[in-house]
């Protein structure tokens, strides 16, 4: 089982980016050992130093040489100049291998519980060969707000500025279509992914007229009519306790690398996000270190640093008890 337990190729990461990344870990301990175990459990817990603490346990199931299905929870509270922004999320997933291809379908919803609630369903086609892994996904993405009171004096450029004031009912749609390309050794391993986001119209149902408004921008009309309230969805990308199911991102890309030694695994990694609403960019370091504890369990602790263009640098620390259940 030791051996088993030093193959596992990707850093686990905190629970804004953990599950894209947590099911390739999966996945390589599925590819890498068909008689290991059935189950893994994880648990995973971040601070920053904002006083914003994430939580979330996943649990993936390994039915045969070639299959698993991985399904997650979480909950976050951000305190970094969020106004105590609060995420819950939940996923799941389903991988099959057909030899040198395969695909995956997923679906998650994710809350702020006061603001936006969002649900994701998607896909990948994936393809490895000789310690190479390249992968296309394509997601679907609906988000439905909560109604909100909304009074705003509209500056326009050459035009009367226009009073906007009401109700609204919003929603918001959006697809995702991304790349990932991933390698792995007998020590060392490295990933790169990038997501493009694309937003389709808004539909905003209005307790009042709001004039002549152009609606053709979506994200930007959610801005104009209640901009203390989108804000604060801007902001949220400076926390990376805060999961990213629960943002709205306008393309976000990652690397990293990780080095395998004695039962150990040192890794680095790197994001970038930019959100939609202000254009405002976060960029992420996290380095992590896993151990083991046992035969059949390990620990990863990790630290990292956020800066964000608007709230500025959050250094955030976590750690991810994991364990390996059933198999041989």
């Amino acid at each position: 089982m030791r051996s088993l337990l030093s193959l596992l190729l990707l850093v686990a990461l905190p629970l804004a980016a953990a599950d894209e990344e947590f099911d390739e870990l999966f996945l390589y301990v599925l590819l890498d050992e068909p008689r290991g175990p059935t189950w893994l459990l994880e648990g995973a817990v971040d601070i920053d130093e904002e006083g914003g603490i994430g939580t979330g346990a996943s649990v993936t199931w390994l039915p045969g040489p070639q299959t698993f299905v991985s399904g997650s929870i979480g909950l976050s509270d951000s305190a970094a100049d969020l106004a105590n922004f609060d995420a819950s999320y939940a996923s799941l997933k389903v991988d099959h291998a057909f030899g040198v291809v395969g695909a995956s379908l997923s679906a998650g919803w994710a809350t702020d519980g006061e603001l936006v609630e969002r649900f994701r369903y998607g896909g990948s086609l994936y393809l490895k060969l000789a310690g190479w892994r390249a992968e296309l996904q394509a997601e679907d993405w609906h988000g439905d707000f909560d109604p909100f009171e909304f009074r705003r004096l509209l500056e326009r450029d050459g035009r009367e500025p226009v009073l906007l004031r009401g109700r609204a009912d919003c929603e918001l749609d959006n697809t995702a279509l991304g790349g990932r390309l991933a390698w792995g050794g007998s020590r060392w391993s490295f990933y790169g992914s990038y997501t493009d986001y694309d937003y389709s119209r808004a539909d905003c149902r209005f307790s009042a007229s709001i004039g002549d408004i152009d609606l053709r921008d979506p994200p930007q009309v959610l801005i104009d009519i209640a901009p203390l309230i989108f804000r604060r969805l801007a902001i949220a990308t400076a926390s990376q306790i805060i999961n990213g199911d629960a943002t709205f991102l306008d393309h976000s890309y990652a690397g990293g690398l990780a080095w395998r030694f004695q039962q150990r695994r040192l890794a680095l990694d790197y994001y970038h996000s930019e959100e939609i609403f202000a254009g405002l960019t976060a960029d992420t370091v996290i380095g992590s270190l896993l151990l083991p504890t046992g035969e059949r369990s390990d620990l990863e602790l990790r630290v990292g640093l956020t800066d964000h263009e608007d709230a500025g640098s959050v250094a955030f620390a976590g750690l991810s008890a994991i364990w390996y259940l059933g198999g041989d």
